[in-house]
């Protein structure tokens, strides 16, 4: 029956999502890169148009272009399952935003504004997310400091990159920059 074929079609766009969506997320730039060539490449032209496929390509635009807020609202509004998938790179997205707005703005930046642009369920859970794994320094407010916050993000950098926890990347830069 039509229904069916509809159905069949409906699953085969959500599977040719989470592909799209995992293909943007899993590796580093030039992975992801190549991972969603070959992945759009065997999207069928029909598909390319299902809401499914539309919203992961969505997904995988605003992560190329470093758009963190339009991620966000897709992740919030993401079909079926699509939501959990895109919380494998919730972290990385979090952490280049945070970067982004560390340096965009300035003296100090409302918590309750970072929880809503970066998807936290409350304020509390996003400010202890920034002083545990961000580094950011709060005020009584509940603004994070962009000065201070910049200074503890530099030297949590430094001292991890001392004590070995970095890549060796790092420490190799740290290396020719002591000589």
């Amino acid at each position: 029956s039509h229904e069916e074929t509809l159905e069949g079609s409906d699953d085969h766009a959500e599977f040719t999502a989470y592909r799209l969506i995992y293909a943007a997320g899993a590796g580093n730039k030039n992975e992801r890169s190549a991972a969603l060539l070959r992945e759009l490449r065997d999207v069928p032209k029909a598909l390319k148009s299902h809401p499914f496929v539309r919203h992961a390509l969505q997904v995988c635009e605003a992560r190329a272009s470093s758009n963190f807020h339009r991620f966000f609202v897709l992740r919030r509004d993401a079909p079926r399952m699509a939501s959990h998938l895109m919380d494998i790179m919730v972290p990385d997205v979090r952490d280049w935003a945070i970067r982004a707005m560390l340096r965009a703005y300035a003296p100090t930046i409302p918590i309750d504004f970072i929880a809503s642009t970066l998807g936290f369920p409350d304020a509390d859970a996003c400010e202890t997310d920034l002083i545990q794994t961000h580094a950011c320094v709060v005020d009584d407010a509940h603004r994070v400091d962009v000065k201070a916050s910049n200074a503890a993000r530099a030297k949590r950098d430094i001292d991890g990159a001392d004590a070995g926890k970095d890549s060796r990347a790092s420490a190799s830069v740290l290396d020719r920059l002591r000589r």
